[in-house]
This record gives C-alpha cells, structure tokens and sequence, in this order.
C-alpha cells in the first residue's frame, strides 16, 4: 500500500466486526486520528498491531468515521477501481434480465455511500447517482466516467436531494451530466431541463413515463417492483385502492392483473399527473378510477365515509420512523393507517401493508398490524411476507441493508371479537 497513504489505527479488539465483514468504523474504535486528514481522504486502517486491514474513506462529523473500500492491502486507484467494482455490482444482476433497476446499493455492493439506478436501455438510458457521503462525492468525475465507459447511457443525473446528506454536511441539488462522445462534460440543473427530462421505460411489462425534474429520491421505488406482481393478481375482478400511490406501480399492476378499477390517492398533484399518463400507456385509462390528491390520511377519512369496499387496498407509504427517537410517534402512524385501510378492505379481501423505516423491524411491524386489526375489529391472516427486490441485495452482516418488509394478509370482518376497550382506544 502507498506509503503517503494516512495510517488510522484501531484500538485493541475493535476489530472484531470489521474482520467479520462489516464495512463502518466509529469515531471511538480508533487509536488516534492523523493530522491533517480532510473530509472523504482514504485512509490506510491497521489492527492495534499495525497490521494492514484495508482501505477505507474517512468523514468528518459523521457518526461514521470511516467506511471501508478495500480489504487486505489493496488500494483504490480512481476511475480504473470504480470501473472493477461498478462491473461486479452489474454482473450480480445480470441473472435479473432488467434494464431498469438499482444498480448499486452502497454497501450491499462495496460501494458504502453510493447509490446507482438505471432507468431504460443502452444509449437511451439514464442513469441517477445518490452520493450520500464525502468520500463519494469527491469522486464524482471518477464515478461518471466509469458508468459513461460501462453504460454509455444518454446522460447522468447526480441526485443531490436526500437528507442524508445533511449529515455530512453536504449541499442539496440536481444535475444532469451528459457529452457527446470524446468531449468534456455538460452539466444543467435537472429543473431546467425541458423535454429532456423525460424518460420512458418497461418494468415487468408495465410501461411507464418519469419526469426526472419532479421524481423523487431520483426516479421510481425500484425496490417494489418484485412486490407489484405478487400482489397484482389478488383484486380479479374487483376494485384497487393504492395509498402513497407515486407513479401507480401498484394498481397499474393490479389493472393490467385483471383488476375491475383501480383508484390512485397521492398528496403530489404531479405524481397523480404520472398516474394518469401512465394508465394511457398502458391502454388502462378506461379502468383507471378517481385520482385523489389529499394527504394519506384525510384521503381515508373520505373514503370510510363512501359505500365503496375494496378487494385490494396497498398501504405503501414513506417512513414514517425516521430514528429511534421516533419511534413510538410512527408506530402509532403505522396503526391508525392500516386500520382504516382494513375497515376499506371487502369481507375476504386483502391488504398489501408495507414499511421502508428501518427502526420497524419486521416482528415490530407485525405488531402493527394485529393492533391495527384489532382496533379495526377484524381478523387477519397473513398469506405472505414481503421484502425488497433482488436487486437490493442484503449482507447479514450490515442490517441496516435490509429496510423494507411488508406483508399481504387476508381481512376478514366477520366473526372477529371486540377489543378490549384499552387496547382499541390506545393501539
């Protein structure tokens, strides 16, 4: 390893879990820190004996002091390593035989604080990078010509919008990078773009239409798109209600399934725009049903109020455990969302409920729903357990790498026992 390369120590036995395959060092497993390091800098890291662990990037004021690249000794050389390792993020996913999907998922694919998607086919693609970190966003330029050598796709969005990028003290913003061959880069402000902004792509099937200047977290909820058909099939002949809807994956699914209408509810006037483009490309438009633009719950406050029963409602909303300080304040938002969901469900019909907070492990989320049931006065039975797709892989080793569960359960109202009068009040 390059002798000018910054040597950070561990302190005795703290390198127990780095061995077992974990990828992040705290601030208090380090012996002492070298002067002069500056945010996103590689760093060489060394058990307590000085022998060499790997390679790794530093961040300042971050929890995380230090995410590791490279096991052993080898050191990350710019765009040639990016291109290696983007390659073998790829080839995990070449069994899945989709052109649209996450490429990408930071540590899942040794690649801590890099986020990768790609939306579309070969030269027509776009491709939305999240650098979430300061270690990946000094390597942009490296990272952008590694996906233009692999992809060669028709421009590069760099997705500065997430919040976790507040932590590393990291502006927000969009840019949409794109070059005819041979030439430097252009870049433009993804709002400004036009036109140019939109996208088209197939997905199972299904086609649909993005609008990069208003997506969020940079285009769709790739992570659903496995779940969509598993549920799709549920609502034959019947009425589909999708909650937090976005660009209608759910329903759409559910529509083309053999669903009789699907109704779509979404708080963003432009996803419901989405919607309605969406369901006109898939010749669905004359069994698309009301859009509902409300927040989630004054939507269902509307619709318990209506005779309309559903063979399927989707409660598929954003996190709502945003830490474990909010713990409590989101279950309780968990429970009073799926009860009126259930009270929307026809006798027998189904639920597709579904949690992206990574603080709601799936027994805790289990929880949820029989406390829901219970305030709702029905009887459940979960027929399948859901989690994110294939192409966000999970080390067992990192659990943070596994945030979605979901179940599809069964509602039944009839025969189902009042709750005990604290239980229904309090969840």
């Amino acid at each position: 390893m390059s002798p000018s390369l910054p040597v950070l120590g561990l302190k005795k036995d703290m390198d127990r879990r780095l061995r077992g395959g974990h990828p992040w060092l705290f601030s208090n497993e380090l012996a002492a820190l070298p002067a002069g390091l500056e945010p996103g800098d590689l760093v060489q890291v060394q058990d307590h004996r000085g022998l060499a662990l790997g390679t790794g990037y530093w961040s300042r004021g971050s929890l995380i002091a230090v995410r590791m690249l490279e096991r052993g000794a080898e050191l990350p050389e710019g765009q040639a390593w990016f291109q290696h390792t983007l390659q073998r993020a790829l080839s995990r996913r070449a069994h899945l035989g989709r052109a649209t999907c996450r490429l990408v998922f930071a540590e899942s694919d040794d690649l801590p604080g890099l986020v990768v998607d790609r939306y579309g086919k070969g030269s027509g693609a776009v491709v939305v990078v999240q650098c979430l970190t300061q270690g990946m966003e000094r390597r942009r330029h490296d990272i952008a010509e590694a996906l233009d050598s692999l992809l060669g796709p028709r421009a590069i969005i760099f997705d500065g919008s997430s919040s976790f990028r507040d932590l590393e003290g990291l502006p927000r913003g969009r840019e949409w990078w794109s070059r005819a061959k041979g030439s430097a880069w252009t870049c433009r402000e993804v709002e400004e773009l036009g036109p140019d902004a939109f996208q088209g792509v197939e997905l199972d099937g299904l086609r649909m239409e993005l609008d990069f200047s208003t997506v969020q977290k940079g285009g769709l909820f790739l992570d659903q798109v496995e779940n969509w058909s598993r549920a799709a099939g549920l609502a034959q002949d019947g009425a589909v209600l999708d909650l937090c809807c976005y660009h209608g994956g759910w329903g759409l699914a559910a529509l083309r399934a053999g669903a009789r209408h699907a109704d779509f509810l979404d708080r963003s006037e432009s996803a419901l725009e989405r919607v309605e483009r969406n369901l006109r490309l898939n010749g669905l438009e004359e069994r698309g049903g009301e859009r509902l633009c409300v927040p989630v719950m004054d939507g269902l406050k509307t619709l318990l109020r209506r005779p309309l029963r559903y063979r399927l409602v989707v409660a598929d909303p954003p996190a709502f455990v945003k830490s474990r300080k909010h713990f409590a304040q989101g279950r309780q938002g968990y429970i009073d969302l799926n009860r009126q969901a259930m009270a929307l469900v026809e006798e027998g019909g189904f639920l597709v409920s579904c949690s992206c907070s990574h603080h709601m492990g799936v027994d805790a989320f289990r929880e949820v729903l029989r406390l829901a049931a219970a305030r709702a006065g029905c009887r459940l039975r979960i027929l399948a357990q859901l989690g994110q797709g294939q192409d966000h892989p999970q080390l067992p080793q990192v659990l943070e790498t596994g945030y979605l569960k979901g179940f599809i359960v069964q509602v039944e109202h009839r025969g189902a026992l009042p709750a005990r009068e604290s239980e229904a009040r309090h969840g």
